[in-house]
């Protein structure tokens, strides 16, 4: 068996937040190391944690916030007792408990792969100074994209109000697995409006739920000027260097 450069690299992946959007970045880090043979590509460890409290609850009323982080800190210590030296939190709104789960899981601050960090590096690098962003509500009300991204010089502009149930009708058709042609065509509408809002063709994707209708929708965005970013991508990148 030849030597492969992920031999001493285990991915490890707190998934199930939701279940498809996990699905999706395991097929996008398979396509992401491509190999002759199976042994070339890295060891990946999924817990699809899907019976996790909901984490916009979490922000938003404080429900079951104790526990959800509890459970996120398990998941964590799991992977890393199971060999994990990367760990990807496949959902953006679970980055929000990360600074409490470290309290819980202190070695995990080394090895956690941040999706929102990554993105934000990587549009500093391609010298982005303002950008609009789709997210779930509970992010979107926490702030953490606004302020991850002003660490690296980047004005976001974020949802208002108004489109919380659009976003979150979109989300629930990955949740349940029907994405239609009418689920990518008003998500296309919403990135065009997001971008106008912002003034800015530069597009954050932040719902890990979103890339799943990005693909499908792919032949449709390349019909406007949108510049798509995508934190999972990113995390992706940095696994693969």
């Amino acid at each position: 068996m030849s030597k492969s450069k992920y031999d001493k690299m285990t991915i490890g992946i707190v998934g199930g937040m939701g279940s498809y959007a996990t699905l999706h970045f395991f097929h996008q880090l398979l396509k992401a190391t491509p190999a002759e043979k199976e042994w070339d590509r890295p060891r990946i460890i999924i817990d699809n944690r899907c019976t996790m409290p909901s984490r916009v609850r979490a922000i938003i009323y404080e429900e079951e916030r104790p526990l959800l982080v509890k459970l996120l800190a398990e998941s964590i210590k799991n992977l890393l007792d199971a060999g994990a030296t990367h760990i990807v939190l496949a959902c953006n709104t679970s980055h929000v408990f990360l600074e409490e789960v470290y309290k819980i899981v202190p070695e995990a601050r080394s090895r956690v792969v941040n999706i929102i960090s990554a993105v934000a590096k990587a549009m500093q690098a391609a010298n982005i100074k303002s950008a609009g962003f789709i997210a779930t509500e509970g992010t979107i009300m926490s702030g953490i994209f606004e302020s991850t991204c002003a660490k690296y010089d980047i004005a976001l502009t974020s949802p208002n109000e108004n489109d919380f149930t659009e976003l979150r009708d979109l989300i629930e058709a990955v949740k349940q697995d029907k994405i239609t042609d009418d689920t990518c065509q008003r998500f296309v509408k919403m990135l065009e409006k997001q971008a106008k809002s912002a003034g800015s063709n530069n597009i954050i994707l932040g719902c890990t739920e979103f890339p799943c209708i990005y693909t499908k929708a792919l032949p449709l965005v390349e019909k406007t000027n949108l510049i798509i970013w995508d934190p999972l991508q990113e995390a992706i990148k940095i696994l693969t260097k």
